[in-house]
């Protein structure tokens, strides 16, 4: 068994990979940010990461956004690999490899729920849609200063143009090892109809509830999304959620965009999800 990444389905289009992370379209599997800086403690407390128990080990496959004490927010694709007894979620940390901190909490994950019109497809209609899901706790989290939900967007803010927020513990460059300490970098939201084009010039094409983003630098090395992101937080405005990182492009190219699933247009099926889920008494 091989773990650290979601391993997406192979595709024939030649430059798209969907990995447990941004997967990328020709079918690799992990992701970290590239040329990203370590977060800070406090700054980004709404980011998880989900795990693999397997043999008494805990592997990092996937990250995940905390939305409420017993319920997080994460891409489909992370959710259809492995049975849901192997899944834990950790919180509070930014090293995975340290010592937990006073604010680390370690939890069991009741069940999850990827969308059911995720499709793992690329083809020259769609790429990867609906991926999105959620993760139920058997027993709620307890928040502290480095454990916090996240705010959904509004379905009415665009943050075309703006600078967002990535972070996860993927790659920091194509093949490397997953990091050990969470990562950051800031990206600039493109409008849809730029996203749509770069899709289109590789013969496939994306919807309205698929974002692409790309890095923002001053040093000349624009960061990006790898695999190992896959299910991460695209945080923009005053911390608010818009998207979780669904797939990049092949090789993990900073050049070209990380495509992110839009959350706020799956703010409906969120709620009456919740809603309709029997939470553990």
């Amino acid at each position: 068994v091989s773990f650290g990444d979601v391993v997406p389905n192979r595709i024939h289009l030649p430059d798209i990979k969907n990995s447990m992370f941004p997967r990328t379209f020709n079918g690799s599997s992990n992701s970290r940010i590239i040329n990203g800086e370590i977060s800070k403690m406090f700054s980004r407390p709404y980011q998880a990461s989900l795990q693999v128990l397997y043999q008494n080990v805990l592997h990092h496959i996937c990250g995940a956004v905390i939305i409420a004490p017993d319920v997080l927010v994460c891409a489909a694709h992370c959710l259809v690999v492995y049975p849901v007894e192997w899944l834990r979620i950790e919180v509070g940390s930014l090293s995975l490899t340290s010592n937990a901190s006073v604010y680390t909490q370690f939890l069991d994950v009741e069940s999850v729920k990827p969308h059911e019109d995720y499709r793992a497809i690329v083809n020259e209609e769609e790429v990867f849609p609906n991926d999105i899901g959620l993760i139920f706790l058997k027993r709620r989290m307890t928040f502290n200063a480095n454990v916090q939900p996240i705010l959904i967007a509004s379905p009415f803010q665009s943050f075309d143009n703006e600078i967002c927020v990535i972070s996860g513990w993927g790659r920091t460059y194509y093949g490397s090892p997953k990091t050990a300490d969470l990562r950051e970098a800031n990206m600039r939201k493109w409008p849809y109809q730029q996203c749509q084009d770069v899709h289109q010039e590789i013969g496939t094409s994306v919807n309205k509830n698929q974002i692409c983003v790309k890095g923002e630098s001053d040093d000349g090395l624009p960061p990006g999304a790898c695999q190992g992101d896959s299910g991460g937080p695209l945080a923009c405005g005053h911390r608010f959620l818009l998207g979780v990182a669904s797939y990049v492009f092949d090789k993990c190219s900073v050049e070209d965009p990380s495509v992110y699933t839009r959350v706020p247009g799956y703010y409906t099926w969120i709620i009456e999800s919740i809603f309709q889920h029997s939470f553990p008494q």
